[in-house]
């Protein structure tokens, strides 16, 4: 069976798109895991800085937790040390909040004998301060204060055993 002159030529150009395509998603792909670290990197320092603003030297952000989950896009979990409790498993979540002002970073602190609490905005807000009261995002607080035991047992766990 031969293929006339008209279905080849389409054959030729859908080839070629595929081939763009591909090519386009390599290059995303390939740009997403160079720039990983330095997201990284600057979440690590936004959550040490609001640490810092709150409770100067107590806590100090060291290696980021691997996320396995849907949630590793919108969240980034750190091992910090505590000074006040050196022996304390303590873990930062930055995660953004809902706000009339649009998502706001906010920093969640978590210890096995606290459990997690919301610690404060990674963001200077001045007079807006308000705006971002975090009982008026009760629900969304609640949701996270809820959800990161879950997230730290089930990632902290295989993160120490790699």
């Amino acid at each position: 069976m031969t293929l006339d002159d008209r279905t080849k030529k389409h054959l030729i150009v859908l080839g070629i798109f595929c081939g763009i395509v591909t090519g386009m998603f390599l290059i995303l792909f390939t740009i997403t895991l160079l720039a990983r670290k330095s997201w990284n990197q600057g979440l690590k320092v936004s959550v040490q800085e609001t640490l810092d603003r709150q409770d100067d030297g107590r806590f100090q952000v060291e290696e980021p937790i691997l996320l396995k989950s849907a949630s590793a896009t919108a969240t980034a979990i750190y091992k910090v040390s505590d000074a006040k409790f050196p022996q304390a498993d303590t873990f930062a979540l930055i995660v953004r909040l809902p706000t009339i002002a649009g998502p706001q970073p906010a920093v969640f602190l978590y210890s096995q004998k606290d459990g997690a609490k919301f610690y404060a905005y990674a963001i200077e807000n001045g007079k807006a301060h308000a705006l971002f009261d975090p009982k008026v995002y009760a629900a969304s607080v609640g949701y996270w204060e809820e959800r990161l035991p879950r997230l730290i047992k089930k990632n902290a766990l295989t993160n120490s055993l790699r």
